[in-house]
């Protein structure tokens, strides 16, 4: 629930009539900016379009990706992670966005001795 305040006779607990509305609507002065519908391209019509436009025809020579490129691109993100400074980087970068997510790392399980 929330509280509202009314102040008898000034307002009322009902919606308005589609008349008072109507009225309302047309002494805004926000009507001459946004009174307009405006059609604009959307998103998904602009990105269908650049997809459509950056299709390759089947007849090309060249049609094939670069697997070259790719095969090296790929080599090297492995080289990297598999020594031990580009280990320490993806760790500490993992650490990094849990951290920032809130997660925190399992707690060791070792007991702790009485000091009695």
């Amino acid at each position: 629930m929330v509280a509202t305040r009314l102040i008898p006779p000034a307002s009322r607990m009902a919606p308005l009539t589609p008349e008072e509305l109507q009225a309302d609507i047309r002494q805004s002065d926000l009507l001459a900016e946004y009174g307009q519908a405006v059609d604009r391209e959307s998103a998904r019509e602009i990105l269908a379009a650049r997809v459509a436009g950056a299709a390759v025809p089947q007849g090309a020579p060249n049609s094939a990706p670069h697997s070259r490129e790719e095969k090296s691109v790929a080599e090297m993100a492995g080289a990297v992670v598999r020594s031990s400074v580009g280990r320490t980087v993806v760790r500490e970068v993992v650490r990094g966005l849990f951290g920032l997510l809130g997660a925190k790392p399992p707690r060791q399980t070792t007991r702790r001795k009485s000091r009695w």
